[in-house]
């Protein structure tokens, strides 16, 4: 079993869930199977935790919109997370990720992997990739320099970091 301090909801057995629904700020979401997530931008500060496998088809991003807490003095800016137990897929059509991702995580170590689909799109993720592999399998096609996978390890996400990651 699995403790979390964050708010948990359940989203079920093999769901297809659009990122932008993953909006209660604070949330863990939890999901079995294969699961697959669609394109979005996740207004909240919440994680998707999955036992099982994941297969991105979209870009996700994070919102823009930040509260703050004169009293704690903390700041609050949408984050996201994705843990799975098993492997995450990138479709090689995603070309932007935003947030935290961990696959094969069994809250010992790592035993996932993470693979971002071979193709000619480039892909850049502002946040952290996390596994046992992580397998770059894009490439470019033009001449010269090129960067075909680019990850940036974003200032926001240590500003707010997703539930279960802090």
């Amino acid at each position: 079993a699995t403790t979390h301090s964050a708010q948990v909801n359940n989203l079920g057995t093999n769901p297809t869930i659009n990122a932008a629904s993953l909006s209660i700020n604070g949330t863990l979401y939890e999901a079995t199977g294969n699961v697959t997530l669609n394109s979005g931008t996740v207004p909240a500060r919440t994680t998707l935790y999955v036992q099982g496998n994941v297969t991105i088809n979209g870009n996700i991003g994070v919102g823009s919109s930040c509260t703050y807490n004169a009293l704690t003095k903390v700041h609050s800016c949408p984050s996201f997370g994705l843990i799975a137990t098993g492997s995450i897929t990138i479709a090689p059509s995603v070309t932007a990720l935003a947030g935290y991702y961990s696959a094969g995580n069994n809250n010992t170590h790592l035993t996932g992997d993470i693979s971002d689909g071979s193709g000619t799109n480039s892909l850049v993720v502002s946040g952290f990739l996390q596994g046992t592999n992580i397998n770059f399998q894009r490439y470019c096609t033009t001449g010269g320099l090129c960067l075909a996978e680019t990850v940036n390890l974003t200032g926001n996400l240590y500003v707010s970091t997703p539930p279960a990651f802090d």
